[in-house]
C-alpha cells in the first residue's frame, strides 16, 4: 500500500515540477503531527519516507506495560512473545509500522495537512516561475 503511495507521489512531484524531497518533508513532518498525538515524547517517533525502497514507515518506541491501552504501549506478554522472552515492564521496544497500519482517523488528518502544503508548495512554484 504505501508502496503505491510513494509512486504516486512520485509521480505528482515530477508532474507538478516539485521537489521530491520537499514533498517526502512534508509527508514526514504531518504524518508525525497527526501521530505524535497519539504517542507520548518517550516514545520518540520518527516518521521515514523513503522513494528508493517505496516505503514509508513510523519507527518509535513501545513501552512494556501490563496491558497495553495506547498506541505507544505493548503488553508484557506480547512484548515477551514476539522480541525478547527476557523483558520487563517499563522497557523500551523498537518497532517500525507501516503507515498503513493506523487507524483511518490518524491518516484522514495527515492527508488533509498534506494536501494543503502541496498545494501552497505548488503556488509558491508557480509565483516564483512567475517573477
Amino acid at each position: 500500500m504505501s508502496g503505491n503511495l510513494m509512486a504516486i507521489i512520485k509521480q505528482i512531484a515530477i508532474v507538478k515540477q516539485l521537489d521530491q524531497d520537499k514533498v517526502a518533508e512534508i509527508i514526514e513532518d504531518s504524518l508525525y503531527q497527526s501521530i505524535s498525538k497519539k504517542l507520548s515524547e518517550e516514545n520518540e517517533l520518527k516518521i521515514v519516507a523513503n522513494f528508493a525502497s517505496n516505503s514509508i514507515t513510523a519507527n518509535f518506541y513501545k513501552i512494556v506495560v501490563e496491558n497495553d491501552f495506547r498506541l505507544g504501549e505493548i503488553s508484557l506478554e506480547e512484548a515477551r512473545a514476539k522480541y525478547d522472552p527476557a523483558i520487563e515492564l517499563g522497557e523500551k521496544v523498537y518497532v517500525k509500522i507501516p503507515i498503513h497500519d493506523f487507524e483511518p482517523k490518524v491518516i484522514k488528518n495527515a492527508r488533509k495537512s498534506i494536501q494543503e502544503r502541496i498545494k501552497k508548495l505548488e503556488e509558491d512554484r508557480i509565483i516564483f516561475d512567475y517573477e
